[in-house]
C-alpha cells in the first residue's frame, strides 16, 4: 500500500459515500492532507455530544455531503481519520489503541504514552483549563477527556514532553530508532514530511493564524499544508509544524529537517485564539537562539509581548447564560424526541434545577444540558452542561432553536442540522437514526 491507495479498496463494502464517484477515487492522501472535499457534521456527535462510535460515524457517512472536488481545496476535518482508523484495524486484525502500541510507542520507547481514553484510569493525567465565572479557571475532569477517546487518529492520544521528544527524534532519524535499526521506511518519513496543497486558496476564506507579519518584526508565513502538518518559512528556513488543539489544549509540534532540529511546545488551557500565536513566537525565541541569531524578544520584551509590535490581548469576556428568560411558549410544548437520519436523536425534557426551579433538558449520548430561552428571540436556546459538561456555562458555546407552526413545534435546529419531531414510539427509529444499523 501507498499514501494514494484508495480508501475503497481500504475499506471494501465498509465505504459507502453520498458521491460514488469521491467514493472510488479519494486516498490516504487525500484524507491526510484534507483534501478530501467531504463535509462532515459529526464533529458534534463524536466529539461534543459523544453520542456515535466511530463504527457508527461509518455506517452513516453516506448521508453526508461531498462539498468541494477532490483535491481542490483544503477542507479540515476530524472525522474523515476515522476511515483511517477502521482500515488499519482491518488490515491488521487488531484495535487501533493496540496498533499505536505496539507500532509506536513501545518501539519508540514511549512509555508514558496512551490513549486519552484511559485518562479517567489515570490520576497524573495533566487536566486542562477552561475559562469560568469572574476570570477565574475551571478544571476540566478526567472522565469528560476520556469521554473524546473515540478518534483516536485525530485527536485521540495522549504523550509527555519526554516521549514526543523521542519521536522528534525520531522522525528526524528519518525512521530510525535509536539503536539504528530502520523502523519506517526513510523515503516514506520525507514523503510525510512534504507539501501536498497550496494554503491558502485563492477560492477559500481563510485566516493565516501562523503568519506573523506586519505585526512582528520577522517575518513567518504559512505557504503550504502537508500530511497532518503546515508548512512555513522563517529566516528562509523551511518549518514543518503539527499544530493541535483540544479541550482547552494546545500543542505545536516543529521539524526544522534542514537543521536536525526539534521543538514541542504545550499547554494545558485555556484556548484562546492566540494559542498558537504564543506558542510560535516561544518556537521562534528557540530557534534563534540555537542558530545564535537576534531574536525581538528580550528581557523587556517578553514582559510586554505582544507590545510595542501589537496591542495587548485580553481573556476573551464571557456572559453567563441567564436563566430567568421566560420563552415563548410552555416548555413542555418543546419536550418530545427530535431525530435524523446519520445524526440520531435528541431528547427534550422538563426536569427541576437545584433551586426546584423548572427547566428544559437536552440529552444526546453522553451529553446533558439544560436549555434555557435567549432573550428576545422566540424559540431559542441557549444550552448549559450539566455534570462532566459543566464548564459549558457561558452564552455563545451551543445552543437549540425550535421551528413553530400553530402553537406546535416540530422541528429543531442543532448545530446546523435540522432535526424533526419524532412519533412517540420512536426508540427502534432513533436506533438506526445513530448506528445506522436495522
Amino acid at each position: 500500500y501507498t499514501f494514494d491507495t484508495t480508501i475503497k479498496e481500504l475499506l471494501g463494502d465498509h465505504l459507502e459515500l453520498s458521491d460514488k464517484t469521491a467514493e472510488k477515487i479519494v486516498t490516504i492522501r487525500d484524507i491526510i492532507s484534507h483534501s478530501h472535499g467531504l463535509g462532515f457534521p459529526s464533529d458534534q456527535l463524536i466529539g461534543n455530544w459523544y453520542a456515535m462510535t466511530k463504527y457508527d460515524f461509518l455506517r452513516n457517512v453516506k448521508h453526508y455531503p461531498v462539498v468541494d472536488e477532490i483535491r481542490r481545496g483544503f477542507h479540515y476535518s476530524n472525522d474523515a481519520f476515522l476511515f483511517l482508523d477502521k482500515a488499519f484495524e482491518l488490515m491488521e486484525n487488531k484495535t487501533i489503541e493496540q496498533l499505536f502500541r505496539d507500532e509506536l510507542f513501545e518501539p519508540l520507547g514511549m512509555i508514558h504514552s496512551n490513549t486519552i481514553d484511559e485518562a479517567r484510569y489515570d490520576e497524573s493525567y495533566a487536566c486542562s483549563y477552561q475559562p469560568g465565572p469572574n476570570g477565574a479557571l475551571i478544571k476540566t475532569t478526567r472522565r469528560f477527556v476520556s469521554w473524546h477517546g473515540r478518534n483516536v487518529g485525530a485527536w485521540g492520544l495522549a504523550s509527555t514532553a519526554d516521549d514526543l521528544a523521542k519521536y522528534l527524534r525520531f522522525v528526524l532519524r528519518e525512521g530510525k530508532l535509536e539503536g539504528g535499526t530502520q523502523h519506517v521506511d526513510s523515503d516514506l518519513m520525507k514523503e510525510v514530511l512534504s507539501p501536498q496543497i497550496f494554503y491558502p486558496l485563492p477560492y477559500v476564506k481563510v485566516a493565516d493564524g501562523y503568519s506573523l507579519r506586519p505585526d512582528f518584526p520577522t517575518t513567518s508565513q504559512t505557504q503550504s499544508y502537508g500530511m497532518g502538518s503546515w508548512h512555513r518559512y522563517y529566516r528562509g528556513f523551511q518549518l514543518v509544524q503539527h499544530t493541535g488543539s483540544f479541550l482547552g489544549y494546545d500543542t505545536l509540534m516543529t521539524f526544522v529537517p534542514e537543521l536536525n532540529i526539534g521543538i514541542f511546545t504545550g499547554l494545558n488551557g485555556p484556548y484562546t485564539d492566540v494559542s498558537w500565536v504564543a506558542e510560535t513566537v516561544i518556537q521562534e525565541y528557540i530557534l534563534d537562539t540555537l542558530l545564535e541569531l537576534p531574536s525581538y524578544l528580550n528581557n523587556t520584551t517578553a514582559c510586554t509581548f505582544p507590545a510595542p509590535w501589537g496591542d495587548p490581548v485580553e481573556m476573551p469576556s464571557l456572559q453567563a447564560i441567564p436563566e430567568d428568560v421566560v420563552p415563548a411558549l410552555p416548555l413542555d410544548k418543546y419536550t418530545g424526541v427530535f431525530g435524523k437520519e446519520g445524526f440520531g436523536c435528541v431528547s427534550m425534557t422538563l426536569n427541576r434545577t437545584e433551586h426546584d426551579v423548572e427547566v428544559l433538558q437536552f440529552a444526546i449520548g453522553l451529553a446533558r444540558m439544560f436549555a434555557y430561552p435567549k432573550e428576545g428571540q422566540a424559540h431559542q436556546f441557549w444550552l448549559k452542561g450539566l455534570d462532566d459538561m459543566f464548564h459549558h456555562w457561558y452564552i455563545g458555546y451551543y445552543s437549540a432553536g425550535f421551528t413553530e407552526s400553530g402553537g406546535s413545534i416540530n422541528e429543531m435546529r442543532l448545530q446546523g442540522s435540522s432535526l424533526k419531531r419524532m412519533p412517540g414510539d420512536s426508540e427502534q427509529l432513533c436506533s438506526y437514526y445513530l448506528t445506522g444499523l436495522n
